[in-house]
């Protein structure tokens, strides 16, 4: 079993708002809509628009899943 971070190749900030912002360009950089993503993550809209504001109150699951979900897309880069 490959034991290598999987978000070696690029650093996600560890922060609410540095996630949040991650979140926000790859998604747009991915062209895939707010509400597109909360429907891959099971997710509200609004969810996903607290978690790119960089809200503390998002859960952690919340924030995973969409990471998850934005680097299975493309490249993954």
């Amino acid at each position: 079993m490959d034991t290598t971070d999987q978000y070696t190749q690029e650093e996600i900030p560890l922060s609410p708002k540095g996630i949040g912002t991650w979140v926000r360009k790859r998604r747009q950089t991915l062209s895939i809509t707010q509400q597109e993503l909360a429907t891959s993550t099971n997710v509200s809209r609004q969810a996903i628009a607290r978690l790119e504001k960089g809200s503390p109150d998002v859960r952690l699951s919340t924030a995973l899943d969409a990471i998850q979900a934005l680097r299975g897309q493309g490249n993954g880069a």
